[in-house]
């Protein structure tokens, strides 16, 4: 009797797991920062994105608070300055790893630009291919949304992807 209670106890316990699994996220990749970490993005790396978040300041005035901002995290030796630049002037972009059995890919968009974002232009490479995708997505400031992508490809793996424009 007791054996038949452990048999159905792992029984449940597998297909819990199984169902668990099915539920589970796909894996997701981030995409390729526009600034490395290593070293704060410099006025030129980001002048051109401030100018357009920015249109009504003067860009001497931009440029000098930028650097010195830029300055005072290099003299505090704070690590995450480029990822605080690029979270302020591009919006957080995530692709599932692979494509689906009909041949779309899955994304999230989380915003904190300041702005609404309307469309996102999508460089994704893969092992067969590298192209350019237009997004049309409404993400206002702030906020998450979601984007399906067709790329004709069936269980096509990403390698990596970089948001070319907003």
């Amino acid at each position: 009797m007791i054996s038949g209670v452990a048999f159905a106890l792992a029984g449940i316990a597998v297909i819990w797991s199984v169902i668990r699994f099915a539920n589970a996220d796909p894996p997701q990749i981030k995409a390729v920062p526009h600034f490395s970490n290593e070293s704060p993005p410099t006025w030129e790396d980001v002048s051109e994105y401030l100018k357009a978040k920015f249109p009504d300041l003067d860009p001497k005035m931009m440029q000098d608070v930028y650097n010195r901002s830029r300055d005072l995290a290099l003299a505090r030796g704070v690590r995450d300055y480029a990822a605080r630049v690029e979270k302020g002037l591009f919006p957080e972009v995530t692709l599932i790893k692979r494509s689906d059995s009909n041949g779309y890919l899955q994304g999230r968009v989380h915003n904190e630009t300041q702005r609404t974002i309307e469309k996102l232009k999508l460089l994704i490479k893969t092992s067969r291919w590298e192209r350019v995708y237009e997004v049309t997505v409404f993400v206002e400031n702030n906020a998450t949304a979601t984007f399906s992508l067709f790329v004709a490809d069936r269980h096509l793996e990403v390698e990596c992807f970089r948001v070319l424009a907003r």
